[in-house]
């Protein structure tokens, strides 16, 4: 039986959650949808999160082998950081070259996330590597960029086009809304009453206080008889749980902890909230439209390129200002109950619409266009 020819790689390293398991898993349905051979390549061990890949091999850990152990015993990875990189680097070399052997097309897409690690096996013409920007980054950050450049919002592609850095096109994230649909019924939801929902990470760029403050100082009826639930978990959770005792909202303002399933609770609020300062393409709000939530997002830059008017309201750098637009904004929200994404935006974002169009960067670069 002939073998069949691996054409593209995607690759990662362990998997947590995070926005980019999320954008890999749903790319690798994408793949699978398009009956394209591929596989899932992750630099490291089986995490928390599984891949969703047909086929996912494992380089292991660095620390795996004998040589990395003993180095590290004897710190010289602290003193000697540059010939310690180097170990470490023929060790996932040899160990792509070893699971990869006798399964690769003559020419193959790398998909990589820009922060991923990329072994130098990879830096050969057989492969054609492409770098996925998900977030905003600095000239620093872009100087060490290895493969043809793909943004995820044109605002971070207008980001990179600023400092002087060719991104080839915008890319959208995938998102499997039949999958949403199914993980959305896994179970019942344990609140008592409607409720404002936050999901992801706890940082005040995020928001998370301005929410607090505009939920805690808010008069309006329709506010008053919602709870407020925060999903997810990070660094200013103990100032977010001081803020809440400080507000007297202990029997108001629910906190479940990380879910890998979030859905049920975004299927059932009455509003689900994004305060964030900044977003590349933020996928929660997208969800939540997916499932028929109303949702509300700040007006970051980025956010008109996926969200109606009616959904984003407007915020300045005035101090207190943040807090009292979105304070004006949840009863207008809540009562409006909109839940649409701007025209076209579902199709773009199917799994197999986007594997499709990274699909096409290898078949650019095997009829020769730049």
């Amino acid at each position: 039986m002939e073998l069949k020819q691996i054409k593209v790689i995607l690759l990662s390293g362990t998997m947590k959650m995070s926005g980019s398991t999320t954008w890999i898993n749903n790319l690798a349905v994408g793949f699978s949808r398009l009956d394209v051979e591929y596989l899932h390549l992750i630099v490291g061990t089986l995490g928390r999160f599984p891949s969703r890949a047909q086929s996912v091999l494992y380089t292991g850990r660095s620390r795996s082998n004998w040589l990395v152990r003993l180095l590290r015993w004897i710190q010289f990875h602290k003193i000697f950081k540059q010939a310690f990189s180097r170990v470490e680097m023929r060790f996932f070399n040899k160990k792509c070259s070893d699971l990869l052997k006798g399964k690769l097309s003559d020419r193959v897409l790398v998909v990589k996330g820009f922060n991923s690690f990329l072994p130098e096996f990879f830096l050969t013409e057989q492969f054609v590597v492409v770098d996925v920007l998900h977030n905003n980054v600095n000239v620093c950050e872009l100087k060490g960029y290895q493969g043809q450049l793909v943004a995820v919002s044109d605002t971070v592609r207008e980001g990179a086009f600023a400092l002087g850095y060719p991104v080839i096109k915008t890319i959208y994230n995938p998102i499997d809304i039949s999958e949403l649909q199914l993980k959305a019924k896994e179970y019942e939801v344990d609140c008592d009453s409607p409720y404002i929902l936050y999901v992801g990470n706890f940082f005040k760029e995020k928001g998370v206080f301005d929410l607090l403050q505009a939920y805690a100082s808010s008069e309006n009826p329709e506010v008053k008889k919602c709870k407020l639930v925060y999903v997810g978990g990070g660094s200013s959770f103990n100032e977010l749980k001081k803020q809440v005792a400080e507000n007297d909202l202990q029997d108001r303002v629910v906190f479940t902890g990380l879910l890998e399933n979030p859905y049920p609770w975004i299927a059932r609020a009455s509003l689900l909230v994004l305060p964030s300062y900044a977003e590349a393409m933020p996928y929660v709000p997208i969800e939540s439209a997916v499932l028929k939530t109303a949702y509300l997002v700040a007006g970051f830059k980025a956010a008109s390129e996926f969200f109606c008017t009616e959904n984003i309201y407007t915020v300045t750098n005035q101090p207190g200002q943040r807090v009292q637009s979105l304070k004006n904004a949840l009863p207008l929200a809540l009562m409006a109950n909109s839940f649409e994404l701007l025209p076209g935006l579902k199709d773009k974002i199917k799994p197999e619409e986007v594997a499709l169009q990274y699909y096409s960067l290898l078949r650019e670069a095997d009829a020769g266009v730049e």
